[in-house]
């Protein structure tokens, strides 16, 4: 069984070809996300590239959660329901796909909740991106109004 250390050294230079960053940049560490700019659907073209290169078994990942959605972060009213529980994007390392190359599947991480408040300004963000009646219709869900 190879060593993280070995596969790291096997992984970097992919990357490196995948992501066109420096060298220095790419470290055990490193999230994708904060650290080398991979956010929407370039998390799945990521995964699709080392997908070609790896036998791993990807079906426990959520790129959603890895990545965040392309586009606005914002609500609109048809994306909500009563009691709604949202995630927020998690961080996805360098160090985790050398954890699912050895083992050869991913594994997801525990989920972490929004919280009320970073609910509460989505939901408000959405009254500047979508107007006055989105976001009554928002908070109204959120405050579990009986429509």
């Amino acid at each position: 069984m190879r060593t993280k250390d070995q596969i790291f050294e096997e992984l970097k230079p992919r990357i490196i070809e995948f992501l066109g960053v420096k060298p220095e940049k790419i470290t055990i560490g490193a999230s994708f996300g904060d650290d080398l700019g991979v956010w929407g659907d370039d998390g799945d073209e990521l995964f699709e590239f080392l997908d070609e290169y790896y036998d791993v078994d990807w079906t426990e990942l959520d790129l959603g959660v890895l990545f965040g959605n392309e586009g606005s972060g914002f609500l609109l009213p048809w994306h909500l329901k009563n009691n709604c529980v949202m995630y927020q994007a998690q961080p996805c390392t360098v160090s985790d796909i050398v954890d699912a190359i050895q083992l050869g599947k991913w594994c997801q991480k525990p989920l972490i909740p929004i919280s009320n408040n970073r609910r509460l300004a989505l939901y408000i963000g959405s009254y500047f991106q979508w107007g006055f009646i989105s976001s009554i219709l928002a908070f109204g869900i959120y405050a579990n109004w009986p429509f």
